[in-house]
């Protein structure tokens, strides 16, 4: 499914907002991927980003992660890292690579 909605979807760089009571976090689908990879959801995650980034323009989009009035940006690289140091050890690093080559 997430194959077909990349191959037909004209703006795989398009901005969502996902909101939870007073924290809101802004994403691209390829953070979104990265962000699932680093939750713990692995494999599913990786190949959803290696998808998109076939697809995507800015592969070091910029996402906000809003408490209140306090923020935080995120990077699909950031998620990486983070994925990295909490879940997958080496299994962060094919995200990391997939991001920078």
């Amino acid at each position: 499914l997430a194959k077909l909605l990349v191959e037909k979807v004209n703006d795989v760089d398009a901005v969502g907002i996902y909101k939870v009571g007073n924290e809101s976090t802004t994403l691209t689908p390829l953070l979104f991927a990265a962000s699932a990879y680093r939750s713990c959801f692995g494999q599913a995650g990786l190949q959803l980003a290696k998808l998109l980034v076939e697809k995507v323009n800015d592969v070091d989009a910029v996402g906000i992660y809003k408490v209140g009035n306090e923020s935080t940006t995120l990077t699909p690289l950031l998620f990486a890292a983070s994925a990295y140091r909490s879940c997958f050890g080496q299994a962060g690093l094919q995200l990391a690579k997939l991001l920078v080559e």
